[in-house]
């Protein structure tokens, strides 16, 4: 019967050496020894085991769960252990459409704050829900059971800052929020968990704004005076509290920008009407 060295073994059949002297290791493959040289070597009745082996394997089962397998277990068990790995594929699988739900979602959002041919439009917003994160002033945390569930849903739930509108008519946004907010529809489709200190808040139309400043420059009322000029400009009113959306970063070589949305609920003065 010819002898195989473990080189020859990988060579075949695409797999390292170290991953069969792991699996050796492992009490899997148990490889005979040449007296004279100490070599390892196999012969083709090892194969089909290690076949065995590098199939589990690229049905997913993990080497201690092959290692379950090998050990002895009745035909049910190993059924019930496929069961069980179908089990995890399908959550995995809900994970990673999720994941690529969310990635078009925000690749969508750059695309529009991208390709807007103006700095600003007005369009309904809707409702929407914030869970209170940082005050602005002080910088302390908003400890809430919440925010951990609600993370779990970037970037469905983003970060905003929450501009009282009573703080904004008298200039002054210390006793603003970041919090994390998603919209109505969002929240319908993921069930967020939300208690008395989620707030609900009725966008309505929304003048949106495209802002953009230096990462150290820090945020102050400034950045909404020229939003309001344009709101005055074209005969609207304020009708409801701020929502500055952060979007995300971006560095050039001179200089580190962050990327806002603005959402500033407005209606038609009735002068304009």
């Amino acid at each position: 019967m010819r002898k195989y060295k473990i080189g020859e073994v990988g060579k075949e059949f695409g797999v390292s050496i170290d991953a069969l002297r792991f699996y050796e290791k492992k009490g899997f493959l148990k490889p005979q020894k040449d007296k004279d040289t100490g070599f390892r070597f196999y012969t083709y009745e090892d194969f089909g085991l290690f076949l065995a082996i590098k199939n589990f394997r690229q049905m997913g089962f993990h080497v201690k769960e092959i290692g379950s397998i090998f050990n002895g277990l009745e035909l049910d068990a190993i059924i019930k252990k496929c069961n069980d790995k179908i089990a995890e594929k399908n959550e995995t699988i809900k994970k990673l459409e999720l994941e690529t739900k969310q990635i078009t979602e925000f690749m969508s959002l750059l695309e529009e704050y991208k390709q807007e041919d103006r700095q600003w439009f007005i369009k309904p917003a809707g409702t929407y829900y914030f869970l209170k994160h940082v005050h602005l002033d002080e910088g302390t945390m908003c400890v809430n059971p919440l925010l951990k569930k609600w993370l779990a849903f970037l970037p469905t739930v983003y970060p905003a800052l929450y501009i009282p509108l009573e703080q904004y008519k008298m200039k002054n946004m210390n006793d603003s929020y970041w919090v994390m907010a998603i919209s109505e529809l969002k929240m319908k489709e993921h069930q967020l968990p939300i208690d008395g200190s989620v707030l609900q808040v009725d966008m309505g139309e929304c003048l949106h704004y495209l802002y953009e400043k230096d990462a150290n420059e820090p945020l102050s009322e400034l950045i909404l005076d020229e939003p309001l000029h344009i709101i005055e400009e074209f005969g609207y009113v304020l009708n409801g509290d701020i929502l500055c959306r952060y979007v995300c970063e971006t560095k050039g070589q001179e200089r580190t920008v962050e990327h806002y949305i603005i959402m500033i609920p407005v209606i038609m003065s009735k002068d304009n009407k």
